[in-house]
């Protein structure tokens, strides 16, 4: 079991409709208006790095914790929450669906397919190939936000009076 509560147990049917679920939570208003304020808030960051399996360690965050961490959120709650994976707190804390919260959980800690993960969440830092992790993840991330906002709309343009 993931941090972001997924399971390997579970039937086609109902993986269909959990698919489904992420899908409109990610496409909806208030998805696309988070995954614009986190695209900002990534490209913000001075520093570039991500962890996994943490809310955020000596600074570093994991990509909910740094929306959360820009709007001025209790970080400790947040660690707490995250700790016990309480995803549908997470989700309410920072305004979006439960399925958005532990789709952008899973991403993060499973997506990149480099774990480092040692005791409980903590890491040795400042272990070069860490680094390299925490960069990858940034970059992977990044790019997952960046496929799933949807394309801008063109500008109106003012059609003129016909006299």
């Amino acid at each position: 079991m993931s941090r972001a509560n997924y399971s390997d147990d579970v039937d086609s049917s109902r993986l269909n409709v959990w698919r489904g679920a992420v899908a409109s939570a990610i496409r909806g208003k208030r998805g696309q208006a988070f995954l614009q304020e986190l695209a900002d808030a990534m490209d913000a960051m001075p520093d570039k790095r991500l962890i996994s399996h943490a809310g955020s360690v000596d600074g570093c965050m994991c990509t909910l914790a740094v929306v959360a961490s820009v709007r001025g959120l209790d970080m400790d709650r947040l660690n707490h929450l995250m700790e016990e994976a309480d995803t549908d707190s997470i989700a309410s804390m920072l305004g979006i669906a439960d399925a958005m919260a532990r789709e952008i959980m899973f991403e993060n800690d499973e997506g990149v397919g480099d774990s480092y993960w040692l005791g409980g969440g903590y890491y040795n830092h400042p272990h070069p190939s860490i680094k390299a992790i925490e960069e990858k993840r940034w970059s992977a991330m990044r790019a997952w936000v960046s496929a799933h906002l949807a394309a801008p709309t063109a500008a109106k343009t003012k059609l003129p009076e016909v006299v």
